[in-house]
């Protein structure tokens, strides 16, 4: 019941669970898709794990451009 309160269950982050590689994929296309205005709006699922998926994708993502922008002024 804690647990069920607390929102941390079987899928919790805390439990090691981690999303597949085609998961991880599908958050990061629609991360990017939100992030360049082609969809306006997240469906979390009501999952903090999925929040926080979204959130580490778009960070990647963040990383990734900027790393390819620091190459291109060497």
């Amino acid at each position: 019941m804690h647990d069920v309160i607390s929102s941390r269950g079987a899928k919790d982050i805390s439990s090691g669970d981690v999303f597949s590689a085609e998961k991880q994929y599908e958050v990061q296309k629609v991360a990017m898709e939100f992030l360049t205005g082609k969809c306006d709006d997240i469906d979390f699922g009501g999952s903090m794990r999925m929040v926080k998926e979204y959130l580490a994708q778009m960070r990647n993502g963040y990383l990734k451009l900027k790393q390819e922008s620091a190459n291109l002024l060497e």
